[in-house]
């Protein structure tokens, strides 16, 4: 295995540019193996402010105009993993609220979203879609159940 820096994958890329902007020179598939650095990701409590785009929230420590959500709970990397929740607006000034576990900035786990229609839908999220749960009026009533990713009614 090698040890993959800057300097190491530096020539490792120009190995592989090498190799595919000259096929005559050798026609064999390149393969390297590279030990990547360990890392840890630290866990700490914190705020961050959210901008959505379509269904992807891009994460920032510090508001600005474009600032749609306000996020509070456990992050690392800078992106929100753990517990925590979100408040935004949407685009005719609705207020949201989701309260639950993250993976990677999106609903994964175990949570409740109150839409700003009053509607809830507590249950089980997997990368940002309702999985398995029920989906309730706001007057309580429930209006379909969620199973496997699949709205039953």
């Amino acid at each position: 295995m090698r040890d993959v820096r800057p300097k190491n994958l530096e020539i490792l890329y120009k190995k592989l540019v090498s190799k595919l902007m000259n096929p005559t020179l050798d026609n064999s598939i390149v393969t390297e193996t590279v030990k990547a650095p360990k890392t840890t990701n630290t866990i700490i409590i914190g705020t961050l402010y959210g901008e959505k785009s379509e269904d992807l929230w891009f994460w920032s420590t510090s508001k600005n105009s474009r600032t749609k959500g306000t996020y509070e709970g456990q992050i690392v990397n800078q992106i929100p993993s753990g517990k925590g929740n979100l408040v935004w607006f949407n685009t005719l000034g609705g207020r949201n609220k989701y309260e639950g576990e993250w993976l990677d900035g999106t609903f994964h786990g175990q949570g409740k979203h109150r839409f700003a229609s009053g509607d809830n839908f507590i249950g089980e999220w997997r990368f940002g879609k309702m999985w398995n749960g029920n989906y309730f009026s706001r007057r309580g009533k429930i209006l379909f159940e969620v199973i496997n990713g699949k709205e039953t009614y």
